[in-house]
């Protein structure tokens, strides 16, 4: 999707690569016990609610309160990030309705990965985004997503197997994914395999793309320069055989 969208954007690539590395700190294994003390704190202290999880800039474009709008009332959303709008998400906070915002500083990658395995699912109304990390690192961490039907999402959710993609303009729509999820109806909730290839897969396709293009080129190129090779061995070799003959002649 994402190499869908460089292309309509007029970007000449050769392919999109796939860095697992940047998640190999949402890959180890953590205690129950802090689980518990990272939902405990998400949800305000009210653990026992289920418990929607938002990880991002806090910028307009997120469309964070299309998340609130769609939240159930019986369930806690739990905002954390930082950003250009951090103030404002400051004053929404209000645990005892269900509403946490995590904004004062950035959360680590160790931290943030006990978020999302404390999370219920982890939800983003965001439209325009290109790869959306958030959800393959939460699906790392077995949190069903819960995103918008566009952009990179759509390479990383399928409905009804690791997640749900939905408009977040239609809340009642949002709420139904969320009550499928929570009545555990996904079947494989991990992340989709990529159709990304490795760095020197696509500079070995590139060169050998170019090559066969100039190939024709370097032909017509190498063919004089043929020639004058064999003009010159030729006249070498007539050159040889005549001094050759020459000294036979005024041998005593």
């Amino acid at each position: 999707e994402y190499l869908k969208i460089l292309n309509e954007r007029h970007v000449r690539v050769q392919g999109v690569v796939s860095c697992d590395d940047q998640y190999e700190a949402f890959r180890p294994h953590d205690s129950e016990a802090d689980i518990a003390e990272a939902r405990n704190l998400l949800s305000g202290g009210c653990p026992e609610k289920p418990l929607l999880l938002f990880c991002g800039r806090l910028r307009q474009e997120k469309r964070i309160p299309l998340l609130l709008a769609a939240r159930p009332p019986n369930m806690v959303l739990a905002i954390v990030g930082n950003g250009t709008d951090v103030e404002c998400y400051k004053k929404l906070h209000n645990p005892a309705k269900g509403i946490v915002c995590l904004v004062e500083e950035m959360v680590p990658q160790a931290r943030l990965r006990l978020f999302y395995k404390a999370a219920d699912i982890h939800v983003s109304a965001s439209d325009f985004e290109t790869l959306g990390n958030t959800v393959h690192e939460g699906l790392l961490c077995g949190c069903p997503a819960i995103v918008q039907r566009a952009g990179g999402y759509i390479s990383q959710v399928r409905d009804g197997q690791n997640g749900y993609l939905v408009d977040w303009e239609d809340a009642q729509e949002a709420q139904r994914a969320i009550e499928s999820i929570l009545k555990h109806k996904l079947t494989s909730v991990m992340p989709l395999p990529r159709k990304a290839r490795e760095a020197m897969d696509i500079v070995s396709s590139y060169a050998s793309a170019h090559t066969s293009a100039l190939a024709p080129l370097m032909v017509i190129v190498s063919y004089p320069a043929i020639c004058l090779l064999w003009g010159m061995s030729c006249l070498y070799e007539r050159f040889s055989l005549e001094s050759t003959r020459a000294e036979r002649m005024t041998d005593p």
